[in-house]
């Protein structure tokens, strides 16, 4: 059951990325479209909370249950950080790498590589839909917010 559950989580964070970064995609979102990724953004935030508060419910430390899980609090917390629940493929990965004997370093480096290039992707998507259509703003298109997000994350660059 647990598997089951941590897989729903895991299909509702890329349903949430998936809902979350289209505005940015796509210039004029149609209102019956815009309502529909608000209900997938407003159910994936209900399970990521029930699973918080079911999992503080069944510790007998509250607090250090919240100290020892930081990333489910932070999904239910700041909505933008829920796809970060997919960032367990990336454990995925490592396990693949060490199985096949590359070693950790090289497990952990695939990790950083591909959590970096997560961030950078959400950074940019938040940066698109925060500019686009401000009066003045440079970054008008989604390109536009991953050419920041790709400077700001390689150099400071401005």
């Amino acid at each position: 059951m647990i598997k089951v559950w941590n897989w729903t989580l895991t299909s509702l964070a890329l349903a949430f990325l998936v809902a979350y970064s289209y505005p940015a995609f796509v210039v004029e979102v149609t209102p019956s479209r815009q309502s529909i990724l608000d209900g997938i953004q407003w159910v994936s935030w209900v399970a990521f909370a029930a699973d918080l508060l079911f999992g503080m419910y069944k510790s007998a430390n509250k607090v250090h249950y919240l100290r020892k899980h930081p990333l489910e609090v932070l999904a239910v917390a700041l909505p933008f950080l829920r796809p970060l629940r997919l960032l367990r493929f990336i454990s995925f990965g490592t396990l693949v790498f060490e199985k096949v004997n590359l070693g950790k370093s090289i497990a952990i480096t695939f990790k950083v590589i591909v959590t970096a290039l997560f961030l950078t992707y959400l950074a940019g998507i938040e940066i698109t839909m925060a500019e686009r259509g401000e009066p003045g703003a440079t970054i008008q298109g989604v390109g536009d917010g991953f050419w920041w997000a790709i400077t700001t994350l390689t150099t400071v660059g401005y």
